[in-house]
């Protein structure tokens, strides 16, 4: 992913900030964390056709690793711009969010919808959110071609 990508992927991402947190919401009066991958992804002139909403509140974390392997491309280290799937604690992977600063080669602060401040929030990524990266993720390039949609 190019830089300039980077800074118009985490620009869209920023443009969400304020939006109500609604579980499985895809929209601007409200969204979830995978509903913020998607209005970007939407927004970045994506196939929209790929968007699913087979999972609950409480999930095994499949549903959300398949899903992000399937649409996103894995990359080896945090890009800005870039996704990052995130586990709490030994937990299986429950939340994605947009990778927005780095600091020290590593993740600095995320643009995710945040359920328990019940909006999209901007904020440093520490160990005291705990939370962990599990893995890296960009978003694909546009090829004129529609995403494969399972």
């Amino acid at each position: 992913m190019t830089e300039v990508r980077g800074r118009k992927i985490t620009r869209i991402a920023r443009s969400y900030i304020g939006t109500p947190w609604r579980h499985q919401g895809r929209t601007r009066a409200g969204l979830d964390c995978v509903g913020l991958l998607y209005l970007v992804w939407c927004d970045l002139g994506l196939d929209p056709s790929v968007d699913g909403t087979g999972y609950g509140h409480v999930s095994d974390g499949r549903w959300l690793r398949e899903t992000v392997n399937r649409l996103l491309v894995r990359g080896p280290s945090p890009r800005p711009g870039g996704v990052v799937l995130m586990a709490q604690g030994g937990m299986h992977p429950l939340h994605v969010g947009i990778i927005s600063v780095l600091h020290d080669g590593g993740v600095g602060a995320i643009v995710h919808a945040h359920a328990l401040a019940r909006k999209v929030v901007e904020q440093d990524f520490v160990p005291a959110l705990g939370l962990r990266p599990v893995a890296y993720y960009r978003y694909p390039e546009i090829r004129g071609q529609r995403s494969e949609v399972r």
